[in-house]
């Protein structure tokens, strides 16, 4: 009993630990300016032509429907990068708005800067007017997908709108080690009752 309870314990701290998932709902975003260290404080940076986009002009919307109605993001000029500096895993999920289907649309990475290992990829439909016409970006629709890896950066076509970017953090090391060695001792007290 005790070798299973180790061998349980080891298992648990080779698996990441994650955060609570955050979302990157570009509400707050510069309006057709790189959105670059916008979102810093929750670790995360933007690269390529990752501008925010927001409906500054109300009687000619750029967008409607979007999961968060205020801002948006879209690769202006080229392709955007999220490179998210202590990684992610679990479930990763975005919603997007495009004109034509890009093959490979939205590719996840194992390195910053989209380098690495290809982890996940997807393939986008041209969805951006489906049953609307009231913005040129006016039905969005939501992708997921869980990674079993950490993955550091995402790559984003150019062209296409998104918006609600949600993933889970993993945290540094030292904080899993806090959390093994507070698991670790909860076992020990529990051996010590029985």
């Amino acid at each position: 009993m005790k070798f299973l309870s180790l061998a349980a314990l080891a298992l648990f701290a080779a698996a990441p630990v994650l955060a609570a998932p955050t979302t990157i709902d570009f509400e707050t975003a510069p309006d057709w300016a790189p959105i670059a260290e916008h979102y810093a404080s929750v670790g995360v940076s933007f690269g390529g032509g990752a501008d925010g986009m927001q409906n500054s002009i109300p009687e000619f919307p750029s967008f409607s429907n979007a999961p968060s109605p205020l801002g948006i993001m879209v690769g202006n000029t080229a392709p955007a990068l999220m490179n998210v500096a202590d990684g992610f895993s679990g479930v990763f999920s975005f919603w997007y708005s495009s004109f034509d289907a890009v093959a490979g649309g939205v590719s996840i990475w194992s390195g910053l800067d989209g380098t690495g290992d290809l982890l996940a990829s997807f393939d986008l439909l041209g969805n951006a007017q489906d049953g609307c016409d009231d913005s040129p970006f006016c039905r969005f629709d939501l992708l997921s997908t869980t990674l079993h890896s950490a993955a550091y950066s995402v790559t984003f076509a150019e062209a296409i709108g998104f918006d609600n970017v949600t993933f889970n953090e993993v945290p540094e090391p030292a904080s899993a080690l806090l959390m093994g060695l507070g698991l670790a001792g909860l076992a020990a007290a529990r051996r010590r009752r029985t």
